[in-house]
This record gives structure tokens, C-alpha cells and sequence, in this order.
């Protein structure tokens, strides 16, 4: 990705100004009523965030910019270890030089096989103090995904988490790599609590057992690596920050190359929707920092110098007695965090007056859902209504934000400042008027700051963006205030006969109906229809034992076809099979259709015995 002049961004400030004050009535004239050009979001923003743009520094620099100047404030608590900014940066210093001792080169791509550990915090920011690159890996994958991981970015390293070391054995013996650290969960733990010292007691004897410490910091000799582009890196600006990955679930796991103006400009203007927060003020983030949001946040974090509890082992499970526990003044997490959070027992006893922003990012949030979470959670007295992101780990994570009651329901908020939006008729390819098509839904495309310089495969990168927009893969409308509104995803639709099933929406109207607490519905092949839906319903607690299922399928059949097609109601429905998640806490949508697959295929079967 190419660096924007001084004269570019100059004119592009120029011109945004104008937007914004014709936006506002400032200065008078029609708007075109297309989004991408108008930018109607703008009027939301203070004049600061469209003018100001962060200098062309990697995140390292950005970071230390940030944080200099609180040399005391605590930035990470990991299981009691309380990490200050000072602290940190002697930190990340000392791995840079100890990653430079190794050989590791400017543009030298190292796999972090690791979770959320203090040494994945120091080793991103010191690969990106040398030059290097980090390909953030997650270590609970099995052996082919994490070798693909490695090979598709040509990694001629490795650090990885102790427990994922059997793993890395097998990978070497198809692929050659020095493996440069070994990291254990409490290595950054000095004053260890009962609980853990026996737990890394028990971590200690099966590394001894399996001969972990003998291959500390050696080379892992296997099959020498051939085929493989290095990553191409600007040696001037080090374009390139870190590598992520995309969750999968509907579509093939792909590479993402995050750049550092991406990373550091997301940050920066993260400051015009979560203005409340102070130096100090605690965060609970247990998203995972391989993942393109959990990355984000932890960048976000560091640099408007919060107090994060890093979560190692978090579960969603567990985020109820975590918050309970902790206390924080901001929380971040995904839909499948607050839907466990409201079944805690801890959770219901909590007191969340003390917590300023609560975020929900990573999954699209359904309007049920949505209500549900924030009247449970202002309940306890949280001090605003949910804020719900919407992004895409080609966005850095996140491209916009809905600030709590600052925006409507069901909307996504605003863009960034710093990006740019259009919305195509999916028939016409024309872009959509956000003044008078009202809540017509169409193609999102995207572009600006926050986006990737693309996939670690390059034909991958050109099936999504093209004239520098992304396509998304989404669904949605714009209203005349800038608010964008997210209805579905296009890998989500398919034709049932000769009628479309726009999946999403059909889920949020049987998600809308009493006693239904999530709905899933994939699609399965059918021998007239060629695709039907299948329904997998999970009811809550209070009426799974009393609810008459036959007359809920009616219920849900009227509600559906009242406003969508009769190919749209579930042609099966499913109330024992329980909904599968990835690790990262979203729905595994092509395991579902898997499993829908062969429950249709098993229940044929049986019919076809019962015919003979």
C-alpha cells in the first residue's frame, strides 16, 4: 500500500470539511443522495476528527508515542501481574533485540502460535520495531491449518505456546523453520497464587515429559520450504504491521495483511466514539489477538493507556463471574459473550454502574438480541445501552461503530471518519440514493483507512476489491443521517424454487417470537426445490419444557410468510441439536449445514427402510 502525500490527504481534508458543512446546512446546495460521494455520516463528527490523521509511523512508534509520557500507569494485569507503560516498552525493546540476535531480518515473516500471553504483546510490537512481520496463529487449530497458516506467508520462524508444541513437532517434519521461543502461560508471572503455581506445575512435568525444553530455540528441521511468496514489504514505511486471519465460517480462511496507517488511524479515531474513557480506566477484553478485532483492541487499548485484564483462557462461560469480579469500566466482547453473561448467576448480582461502554463486535447482533442485552444490562445499571459494531478483519475489525443511545436501534452507527461507503442495487449495480430509497438493502462496498492491504494470495485480494473498494459480501441500507443499517450477508441468501430466502431476516422473525431464545438456518439440498431451509431453534430455559412445539412450527410458519415468501419457512426444524461456535465465538454456519446435511440424509434413509 503506497503512502498518501501530504497534498492527497490535504485535499481530501478540503474536501470532507465541504461535505460535512453542507451536511449541516453550513453551506447550501443538493446533496447527490449517494452516500460515497455526500458522506452524510460526516455531520456527526467534530471538524478534529476529519482533519486530524496520524504521521506515517509503524504501531511500534505510534505506541510509544502514546505512552511515554505515563511511564507508571499500569497498561496489562495478567493473573495479578501488573505491567506498566515503562515496563512495557523495556519489554518490547528486549524481545527486538533478542529477535535481531536470532537473524530475524527487515520484511521476515514469524508465526506467533500463541493466545492472549504478555509475549504476544511484546513479540507483535518488537517484529514491527525491526521491520518484520507477525503471522498471529491461533494455537488451538490442528496441525494442517496451522502449517497452511504458516506456508502461505513463507514463515521462516516460529514462537509458540507450550500446549501447541506436539503440533509444531508434526509441521516440522513437512516444513522448515527455526523456532525461535517456546512460551508457557505464566512465564510472565512472578507471584504465583496457589492455583497456579500447581497449574504450572502440571504444565512444567508435560513439557518435561514430552521434550518441549530440548527444542527451545531450535531449528525444527523438516522439509525445506519451496513455492512460497515472501510478503512484500516497504522498506521505507513498513507497510505491512501483522498478518490475521478470517474466521472461515462461511467462506474460505484467508490471510489478511493488516498495514500500521490501518491499525494506528482506526485507533486514533476511535477517540470520537469512546471519548468518555480516561487514562486508567479498566478494560475486560477477552477477544482473541489473532483475530483481526482482538489485534485492533489490543492496539486500542495500549495506546489510549487502559488498564486491560488480559484473559488467557477466557471463556464465554466464564465472562459472567469475570465481569462480576472485575469490575471494569469498558467491555468488549461478541454476541455469544453477552448471551452467556445473562445466564451467569454472577452476572445477574453485579453491579454495573462503574461501566462506562460495553461493545459487542465480531457477529451481527440480532434486534431480539439486541433489546434483551440492553435491558438486562442497564438493568444493573450499566451507565449506556450496548455499543454495536460492525467490521470485517479486512477492516481492521471494525469500520463502524453504534454509539449506544447516540444512535437508532438495529443500526450499526456511523462510518469512520476516515472511510468511505456505497451501496449498489444488487440488479442495476447502480448505487443506491439514501434519500429516497429508504430501507431498500443493496451491496456494501467499502473503502478508505481502515482497510487491508490484502490477502496473503494475491488472486484471493482480486476477487474482493476492485478500483481500491471492498466488497463485503454484505447487505444493507444507509439513512439520510449517516447511519448504517446491516440486514444480511449475501453468502447467507440462496433460492429456494425460483424465490431468494434472505436467511438473516427470516431468523430475526422467529427470533422475535416468545420463547425462542436463537435461531440458525442453514440450507439444504432438496429434490424439488433443489435448496429448503433447515431451522435449528434453541428455546429459552423457562419454555423448553412447556412450550407445544407443533404449534410453535405453526406460529413460525404465519410469521414468516407474512413477510417473506413461502419457500422462506423451515421446511425442517431442529430443537435437540445443539448450535456449534467456532473458538473465537461465532457461529460455525458451514458445520451447521454440515450437520443439517446429514441429519436430512440419515432421516431419507430411514424412510426409504420403513418404504420397503
Amino acid at each position: 500500500m503506497a503512502t498518501i502525500s501530504d497534498l492527497e490527504i490535504n485535499e481530501q481534508i478540503f474536501g470532507d470539511l465541504y461535505l460535512r458543512n453542507l451536511s449541516l446546512g453550513i453551506i447550501q446546495g443538493p446533496p447527490t443522495g449517494k452516500a460515497s460521494l455526500d458522506k452524510p455520516w460526516l455531520k456527526n463528527y467534530p471538524e478534529e476528527a476529519i482533519t486530524s490523521y496520524v504521521s506515517n509511523e509503524s504501531i511500534y512508534e505510534y505506541l510509544k508515542k502514546c505512552i511515554s509520557s505515563v511511564p507508571d500507569v499500569v497498561l496489562l494485569d495478567y493473573f495479578g501481574e501488573k505491567i506498566t507503560a515503562k515496563q512495557l516498552l523495556e519489554k518490547i525493546d528486549a524481545t527486538a533485540e533478542k529477535l535481531k540476535k536470532s537473524g530475524i531480518e527487515v520484511g521476515e515473516c514469524v508465526a506467533l502460535v500463541l493466545p492472549n500471553v504478555p509475549e504476544t504483546v511484546y513479540n507483535v510490537y518488537a517484529l514491527n520495531k525491526i521491520g518484520a512481520i507477525s503471522c498471529i496463529i491461533d494455537p488451538r487449530q490442528n496441525e494442517s491449518d496451522i502449517l497452511r497458516d504458516m506456508k502461505h506467508v513463507n514463515a521462516t520462524a516460529c514462537i509458540s505456546i507450550d500446549f501447541a508444541m506436539k503440533k509444531i513437532k508434526n509441521i516440522a517434519k513437512q516444513y522448515n523453520f527455526d523456532l525461535l521461543d517456546m512460551v508457557s502461560l505464566f512465564d510472565s508471572v512472578s507471584k504465583k497464587t496457589p492455583q497456579v503455581f500447581l497449574l504450572n506445575v502440571f504444565i512444567t512435568l508435560q513439557n518435561v515429559l514430552h521434550g518441549n525444553y530440548s527444542l527451545k530455540k531450535k531449528k525444527m528441521c523438516g522439509c525445506v520450504k519451496n513455492g512460497f511468496a515472501f510478503i512484500n514489504n516497504n522498506n521505507n514505511d513498513n507497510d505491512v504491521a501483522a498478518i490475521v486471519h478470517t474466521g472461515g465460517t462461511s467462506g474460505k480462511h484467508k490471510g489478511v495483511m493488516v498495514s500500521n496507517s490501518a491499525l494506528n488511524q482506526t485507533v486514533h479515531d476511535h477517540k470520537y466514539i469512546i471519548d468518555e474513557v480516561k487514562v486508567g480506566d479498566t478494560i475486560y477484553n477477552p477477544l482473541p489477538q489473532f483475530m483481526s478485532y482482538g489485534l485492533t483492541t489490543m492496539h486500542l487499548s495500549l495506546c489510549n493507556k487502559l488498564h486491560m485484564y488480559m484473559m488467557s483462557i477466557a471463556s464465554p462461560k466464564t465472562f459472567g463471574a469475570d465481569i462480576f469480579k472485575l469490575k471494569p469500566s469498558i467491555i468488549y466482547g461478541g454476541p455469544i459473550h453477552y448471551l452467556q453473561g445473562r445466564k451467569s448467576k454472577k452476572m445477574q448480582k453485579a453491579d454495573l454502574s462503574h461501566t462506562k461502554i460495553a461493545v459487542s463486535g465480531g457477529e451481527r447482533l440480532g434486534s431480539k438480541e439486541e433489546q434483551q442485552n440492553n435491558d438486562f444490562y442497564c438493568s444493573l445499571g450499566m451507565q449506556d445501552e450496548l455499543y454495536n459494531g460492525y467490521g470485517a478483519s479486512e477492516t481492521s475489525g471494525v469500520y463502524s461503530v453504534k454509539k449506544g443511545r447516540h444512535n437508532s436501534f438495529g443500526s450499526v452507527g456511523y462510518p469512520f471518519p476516515k472511510n468511505n461507503i456505497k451501496i449498489l442495487d444488487p440488479n442495476t449495480g447502480e448505487e443506491l440514493c439514501y434519500l429516497t430509497d429508504g430501507k431498500k438493502s443493496g451491496d456494501i462496498y467499502i473503502t478508505g483507512a481502515s482497510m487491508m492491504v490484502g490477502y496473503d494470495d494475491d488472486s484471493e485480494t482480486e476477487k474482493v476489491i476492485s478500483d481500491g473498494w471492498f466488497a463485503t459480501g454484505d447487505i444493507g441500507y444507509m439513512n439520510s443521517d449517516g447511519e448504517l443499517f446491516v440486514t444480511g450477508r449475501k453468502k447467507r441468501q440462496f433460492v429456494s424454487g425460483v424465490d431468494k430466502v434472505y436467511v438473516p431476516i427470516v431468523e430475526d422473525l422467529i427470533e422475535n417470537i416468545s420463547g425462542v431464545e436463537k435461531c440458525v438456518i442453514v440450507p439444504v439440498p432438496d429434490d424439488e426445490l433443489r435448496k429448503v431451509p433447515y431451522a435449528f431453534l434453541k428455546l429459552d430455559d423457562e419454555s423448553f419444557a412447556t412450550t407445544d412445539i407443533t404449534e410453535l412450527k405453526k406460529c413460525i410458519s404465519v410469521a414468516v410468510q407474512q413477510k417473506n415468501s413461502v419457500s422462506s419457512v423451515p421446511k425442517y426444524f431442529d430443537f435437540t441439536t445443539h448450535i456449534e461456535y467456532t473458538p473465537n465465538g461465532k457461529v460455525d454456519f458451514m458445520k451447521m449445514e454440515k450437520i443439517a446435511k446429514s441429519l436430512v440424509e440419515e432421516k431419507k434413509g430411514k424412510v426409504k427402510v420403513k418404504e420397503k
